[in-house]
């Protein structure tokens, strides 16, 4: 989309200027402005450019300026990261976190960023977003992130901590794979969704909370988490088809598994199907 933007002005200047103004110019600036430029302007303007501009422009400019629709990447150099635009209904404005600072240690997600004066709420952290990021240390999700996308974190060796925000819902596939340094993670009580592999092999992860909204754990999603020795298991809707193949195989082979006290018989069942091991303890 595109919008025009009209210039106003307190004074007229129609000569030649080859210096600065600071009013409306209509001729020829060779130099720097700091008024309202409605000629041609080699040099830099500071005010609103009705013409040609040749250097750089920092107020308005009376032509034509962008504004970013739906797939369009901005840059934000709050978070000096890069984010995608994937809503733009009206008031309704949201984006997905797409690229983080390769140098940075700690990242904060946040709730919103800003673009051109409007605020887009950051909805989602897009797939491959941390992928195979090696500085990486620690992250904190804001409130607004819904979706993890796949391979979000995958191979981020260093990632030790992850502070998830209140209202994620989904954790795609593979979104941690391998996060082999990672300790613990606290899932949002709204999580409905664990995706195929989303924490496969995350060697030092010790335990884990899955909320009472789930229904969908992937196949694979704890796979060979072998110091996972404590789950708390919240969900009541878990079943065989809902619950991937080998969703728990590896993890320590003394496990404490606290569920539902109604689903103890079925999610004694269900869990060494999907294969915790027969040293486990499961329990109400």
């Amino acid at each position: 989309r595109k919008e025009e933007i009209a210039a106003t002005g307190e004074n007229n200047n129609n000569n030649n200027n080859g210096g600065n103004t600071n009013g409306n110019n209509n001729g020829t600036n060779g130099g720097n402005t700091n008024g309202n430029n409605n000629g041609t302007n080699g040099g830099n303007t500071n005010g609103n450019n009705n013409g040609t501009n040749g250097g750089n422009t920092n107020g308005t400019n009376n032509g034509v300026i962008e504004v970013p629709g739906v797939g369009d990447t901005v840059d934000d150099a709050t978070t000096k990261a890069t984010y995608r635009v994937t809503k733009d209904v009206g008031s309704v404005k949201e984006v997905e976190y797409v690229v983080a600072d390769s140098k940075t240690e700690t990242v904060e997600v946040p709730a919103s960023i800003t673009v051109n004066n409007a605020s887009y709420k950051v909805t989602a952290i897009s797939n491959g977003a941390f992928k195979n990021n090696k500085t990486l240390k620690s992250v904190v999700i804001g409130q607004n992130v819904k979706t993890i996308g796949d391979n979000a974190f995958k191979d981020c060796t260093n990632l030790t901590t992850v502070v998830m925000g209140a209202n994620v819902t989904t954790i795609g596939n593979n979104a941690f794979y391998k996060c082999s340094k990672l300790t613990g993670v606290k899932l949002s009580a709204k999580t409905k969704s664990i995706g195929n592999y989303a924490f496969y092999k995350c060697t030092k992860l010790t335990s884990i909370t899955i909320p009472s909204k789930v229904n969908k754990i992937g196949k694979y999603a704890f796979y060979g988490c072998k110091k996972l020795k404590k789950i708390t298991i919240k969900t009541k809707s878990l079943t065989k088809k809902n619950v991937g193949t080998k969703a728990f195989k590896g993890i320590s082979a003394k496990a404490t598994i606290k569920v539902p006290s109604s689903k103890l018989t079925s999610y004694e069942k269900l869990l060494t199907d999907k294969g915790v091991g027969p040293k486990a303890k499961i329990k109400k």
